[in-house]
């Protein structure tokens, strides 16, 4: 009797250890697209801490990068990291663009006529891809 109860804790439990443990997938393409849809995902293939850079348009004399690291997702500048979701990118006229080098994706937005600009740099890793770098180059 304590066998088959201990069976049947062990399978009801089984279905949730494998999707926890759901390998990521190799494709850029198909991580993109869950990465693009569910905020969950975003920062569980996060590496914090997580670079970022933006540009000072008040610096003198001219404009300058600031480079800075995010800690963690509880950490207030994470916000600025706003990978647009698909029905933003839908309803926004957005160019993305996206370049690749082995292990490593970039995909940059661009709004025409205005100066938005973001980048975000994925790596693969041994598990899945993650984001490493979030580059905002607006004004």
């Amino acid at each position: 009797m304590r066998r088959l109860i201990a069976s049947f804790i062990v399978l009801s439990i089984l279905p949730s250890i494998v999707l926890a443990a759901e390998p990521c997938t190799s494709d850029f393409n198909s991580f993109l697209l869950k990465f693009e849809n569910e905020q969950e995902f975003q920062r569980q293939n996060t590496r914090f801490p997580l670079a970022a850079t933006y540009i000072d348009g008040s610096a003198e004399p001219e404009p300058k990068t600031v480079t800075y690291k995010i800690h963690s997702a509880s950490d207030s500048k994470y916000s600025r990291v706003n990978y647009p979701s698909r029905t933003k990118q839908a309803s926004t006229p957005f160019t993305k663009v996206v370049t690749s080098k082995p292990g490593r994706f970039l995909v940059q937005f661009t709004k025409p006529d205005t100066d938005y600009s973001f980048a975000f740099r994925f790596e693969k890793t041994a598990t899945c891809w993650q984001l490493v770098k979030f580059e905002d180059y607006s004004l």
